[in-house]
C-alpha cells in the first residue's frame, strides 16, 4: 500500500505503447518529477516535456507546478521534436511551416553582415574616419550591395517598413559605421534613410515579378493600357497589422494547394473526436497557415472560417 507521503502516477509516452508506474514524494519539485519519469523510461530529460490532461480545455498541457499533479494521475512524456511543425516528408521546419517571417520588428535594428568586399571597404573608411574625421563617399557598387543586404534584413521583419522603422535602420547603420554619415544632412543619417526607402520599393517590385503574394496583392494600376481597370497603386494597401508577421505568405515550397486542402480535411475530421491528436493538428495548422490567411484576408464569414478551420478556435491555437 502506498505511503500517504507519496504520489502514485502513471506515465506514458506519446506515440508509444509503453506504460510505467512511478512513485515520488509529495514534496517533489516539477524538475524532480520530470527527471524521475525520464529516468524510468531511460530518456534524456532535456529532450522531453512532461504533460497532463487539463480537464477545462481537454488538452495536454505542460506540467509547470506540482499543484497540477494529484495522486493516481496519468501523465505523459512528449518529445520536444514532436511539438515542432514538420513538413510533409517529416523533416523539422520553422514555426508557421517555414514561412518567411519569424520575428517582430526589434527594439534595436541589427545591421546585417555584408559581403567580404564591402567589409574590406568599410574597415578602410572607418580607419580613415578615425584618423582624419573625413566621411566616406561610397562607390555605387558597394552602396548597392549594402542596400541589398539591408533590404533583405528588413524584409525578414516586414515587407512595408514605416518611416520610423526606416529611420531606425539608417540610424543603426551610421552609428555602427560613423564614416557613412552625410556631412550635409542635419543628423547624418537622412540620406541613407531616403536610399533605404527607395530600395525597399524596388525590392518589392522585384518580389512582385517573382510571384510574391504578399506584395502582389498590393500591385495596383501602373499603366492605363496594360491594366486599365486596376485600382491606383497606392489604394487599399494591405499591410501586416497588430503583430501579424506573415500577412499573406506564399505556400510552403514543399506543399501544393491540393496538399494543404488535404491537411485541412484531416484536421476537420480530427477535431470531431473527443480527444484530437494535437501533435498532428498543430503540425498541419502550421503548414496550412498561408491557405488560411488567404481565406481570412478575402473577408470570409466567421462562421465559414469556423466550419472549415475548427482548430483555429481552440485554446491551443488562440494562445
Amino acid at each position: 500500500m502506498a505511503d500517504a507521503s507519496s504520489l502514485r502516477l502513471k506515465i506514458t509516452m506519446l506515440n508509444s505503447n509503453d506504460v510505467m508506474k512511478i512513485m515520488v514524494p509529495v514534496d517533489s519539485t516539477v524538475q524532480q518529477l520530470h527527471e524521475r519519469a525520464c529516468e524510468k523510461f531511460q530518456l534524456e530529460s532535456s529532450q522531453f516535456v512532461l504533460q497532463y490532461m487539463d480537464e477545462d480545455f481537454r488538452e495536454y498541457i505542460n506540467v509547470t507546478s506540482m499543484t497540477e499533479v494529484t495522486d493516481l494521475m496519468s501523465l505523459r512524456l512528449c518529445s520536444k521534436n514532436s511539438l515542432q511543425p514538420t513538413s510533409s516528408n517529416g523533416s523539422p521546419t520553422a514555426a508557421y511551416g517555414g514561412y518567411v517571417r519569424q520575428e517582430r520588428w526589434p527594439e534595436r535594428f541589427p545591421v546585417p553582415e555584408f559581403d567580404a568586399d564591402v567589409k574590406i571597404y568599410l574597415n578602410g573608411v572607418e580607419g580613415m574616419y578615425a584618423a582624419s574625421g573625413n566621411t566616406a563617399v561610397v562607390p555605387r557598387d558597394i552602396k548597392g550591395k549594402m542596400l541589398d543586404a539591408i533590404a533583405n534584413k528588413i524584409y525578414g521583419y516586414t515587407a512595408y517598413a514605416t518611416t520610423e522603422q526606416v529611420k531606425q535602420v539608417a540610424q543603426a547603420l551610421t552609428e555602427k559605421y560613423p564614416s557613412l554619415q552625410c556631412r550635409t544632412a542635419p543628423q547624418g543619417w537622412e540620406a541613407w534613410a531616403h536610399s533605404i526607402s527607395f530600395k525597399m520599393g524596388n525590392f518589392r517590385s522585384k518580389l512582385r515579378k517573382l510571384g510574391c503574394d504578399e506584395v502582389n496583392m498590393n500591385g495596383g494600376k501602373r499603366s492605363k493600357v496594360r491594366r486599365p481597370d486596376a485600382p491606383p497603386p497606392a489604394a487599399n494597401i494591405k499591410k501586416a497589422r497588430k503583430g501579424e508577421l506573415n500577412f499573406q505568405p506564399n505556400l510552403p515550397s514543399s506543399e501544393t494547394t491540393d496538399s494543404l486542402e488535404y491537411y485541412r480535411e484531416q484536421m476537420a475530421v480530427e477535431m470531431n473526436k473527443m480527444e484530437p491528436d494535437w501533435s498532428m493538428v498543430n503540425r498541419h495548422m502550421a503548414l496550412t497557415f498561408s491557405a488560411r490567411r488567404k481565406e481570412v484576408n478575402s473577408m470570409a464569414l466567421i462562421q465559414t472560417v469556423k466550419n472549415r478551420w475548427p482548430a483555429l478556435f481552440s485554446a491551443a491555437q488562440v494562445t
